[in-house]
């Protein structure tokens, strides 16, 4: 599923007894254009098609803004509309001395298999590790 152009990799998780867990990982490099996104559509068109369920990672440089439920890039919000895509970071994972901004995101379509998700505040540098658990609880049918 990976596009060239993009810094996106799909891991697909097996596990005994349970459904495949797919995870995206994705960085968006400060300074790239939105074109990004356009190329990153195509590997979610495929993935809409096959109604699989997935979660996404990543440090996108995109400001998520919670009490507004929005970003500060519309292309980015019609994308996350468009896949009924739930933003689950909603504390600042990048912090400086004049602001405090979330930049990292955590997305999933099946927002039933997520038990917690937070941003940790240990860190090395001004920028906070986003964790989530995917439970179990789900069986295949």
């Amino acid at each position: 599923m990976e596009i060239n152009d993009i810094e996106s990799i799909w891991l697909e998780v097996n596990i005994s007894h349970f459904k495949s867990i797919l995870l995206n990982f994705i960085y968006s490099p400060p300074n790239s254009s939105q074109s990004w996104i356009d190329l990153y559509n195509q590997q979610l068109e495929l993935l809409d098609t096959l109604e699989l369920k997935y979660h996404i990672l990543g440090h996108l440089n995109i400001n998520y803004i919670p009490g507004k439920g929005k970003y500060n890039n519309t292309k980015w919000t019609d994308f996350t509309i468009k896949y009924g895509l739930k933003q689950l970071i909603h504390d600042p994972t990048r912090i400086s001395k004049n602001s405090s901004i979330i930049i990292d995101h955590i997305y999933t379509n099946s927002i039933e298999h997520i038990s917690e998700c937070f941003t940790s505040e240990l860190s090395l540098s001004d920028q906070f590790p986003i964790c989530f658990t995917h439970s179990m609880k789900c069986k295949m049918a």
